[in-house]
């Protein structure tokens, strides 16, 4: 997919509009999205949350799961979104933020204007009488909050691994034509661990309030049924009958 991130300026993008939509036709095809720790309350009524590494540094990231095999989004529907909640990621693009000055934390607002959410015939304007409109400002509004939570996500990521919290795991689906399938590369929170933690590791899971998101996670799992029921509804050769969390 090509793409053209630019910084956004009221000389170059004066006439620039946002098209508003409800299905967010940019993850038709994404089986996952990233999601920072501030969402799980509200992405674990919706969605399975589990961890995956960065195939590029390795690093672990929390994210809310669309589907149960590549390329499949069971959330998606062309009328509108199929789930209550709409993770922050999906509502920013294709809108980010680029650090200028590091030094100074200086970061513009910046777009993929070859996006279909972009025009300069129909939506609204990104920028009115000569200065940011309030759209624009609320889109900045909602980068600089991701990026914050984004930070706070990676601690708390980064606490949980080094107090063996996160553990390997892998599905295993069962399909509607008899074939089995696993899946690997995924990481859930360690109950085994979480169970048997020392008074002083309770005492700073507390101070840190990470217990919150760490049972967020592990209640979103019940998800996965809601997933095995939207995929028997597509009725495919690939309809997922049943599914099994074993560890890697």
């Amino acid at each position: 997919m090509n793409t053209s991130i630019e910084k956004l300026t009221i000389e170059v993008h004066g006439d620039l509009k946002k098209i508003k939509n409800h299905h967010f036709p940019h993850v038709q095809s994404e089986q996952l999205v990233p999601i920072n720790m501030h969402e799980f309350p509200a992405a674990s009524s919706c969605f399975p949350l589990f961890f995956i590494k960065n195939k590029n540094n390795g690093q672990l990231f929390s994210i809310a799961l669309f589907g149960l095999i590549q390329n499949e989004n069971l959330y998606y529907s062309p009328q509108e979104w199929q789930a209550s909640y709409v993770p922050l990621a999906m509502r920013t693009w294709p809108f980010s933020l680029v650090v200028t000055d590091p030094e100074k934390k200086k970061w513009h607002v910046a777009a993929d204007t070859t996006s279909d959410y972009l025009s300069e015939t129909e939506g609204d304007a990104l920028f009115t009488l000569g200065k940011p409109s309030e759209l624009f400002n609320t889109i900045t509004k909602e980068l600089v909050s991701n990026s914050q939570q984004k930070a706070a996500t990676v601690s708390f990521i980064d606490f949980l691994t080094q107090q063996n919290l996160i553990k390997a795991i892998k599905f295993e689906f069962a399909f509607a034509t008899g074939e089995k399938h696993q899946a690997g590369g995924i990481y859930a929170i360690n109950e085994d661990v979480l169970n048997n933690l020392q008074p002083e590791q309770v005492q700073e899971l507390y101070k840190r309030d990470y217990f919150k998101a760490i049972y967020c996670m592990l209640s979103s799992q019940h998800n996965l049924y809601d997933l095995i029921k939207r995929s028997q509804a597509k009725n495919s050769d690939k309809s997922v009958v049943s599914l099994n969390i074993i560890s890697d």
